[in-house]
């Protein structure tokens, strides 16, 4: 059986896995052309967000050894 390996970019989107198994990832539009943002979105897209149930099983599948 070939060795199980993390993808390296999904490592890098991802910030904590909680002990339930949740994981937590920045939100997007954080890095990237600031200055046409108002302060609402420049806060926001800062701040940590629980990944979506839909999108957990995907991601599973993309680090199997973290979790």
């Amino acid at each position: 059986m070939p060795k199980l390996k993390n993808s390296k970019t999904a490592m890098k989107r991802i910030k904590n896995i909680t002990v339930n198994g949740k994981i937590i990832h920045r939100k997007m539009s954080a890095q990237h052309r600031m200055h046409g943002k108002n302060k609402k979105i420049k806060a926001r897209s800062g701040q940590t967000k629980v990944l979506s149930s839909a999108n957990v099983k995907r991601m599973k599948k993309l680090i199997p050894t973290k979790i």
